[in-house]
């Protein structure tokens, strides 16, 4: 919403976030390592980055929520904001990268119980 505002007002300036990208890496060639790797970086990294510069929730992110019995409420007005409120440009901090290793017996998909 204060990206909408902002360039409402000063239409010749540029307004993006800055999001923290933290590289998500396989701890084992294995499959299973593979993709509880791509799950983890699209979850924490990616889906923050399509909000902003696509304007919509991905689905993948939702339906990740969902499968965890998670449900995003939205009012009917908010999705015209986030497509109406998109970054020019996107700032990315990476400030590590972290190993994964899938433990299906320990987890739900990307949602870790404890």
């Amino acid at each position: 919403f204060s990206i909408q505002i902002i360039s409402s007002k000063y239409p010749q300036n540029f307004i993006g976030p800055a999001v923290s990208y933290i590289t998500t890496l396989p701890a084992t060639m294995s499959s299973e390592d593979t993709m509880a790797a791509k799950e983890l970086e699209d979850f924490y990294s990616f889906s923050q980055m399509e909000v902003a510069v696509k304007g919509k929730i991905p689905r993948y992110f939702e339906k990740e929520l969902e499968n965890n019995k998670i449900y995003v409420v939205q009012e009917p007005e908010d999705e015209k904001i986030l497509s109406e409120g998109t970054a020019n440009y996107l700032g990315v901090n990476w400030y590590c990268t972290t190993i994964v290793e899938s433990k299906p017996e320990k987890c739900n998909g990307v949602i870790f119980e404890e």
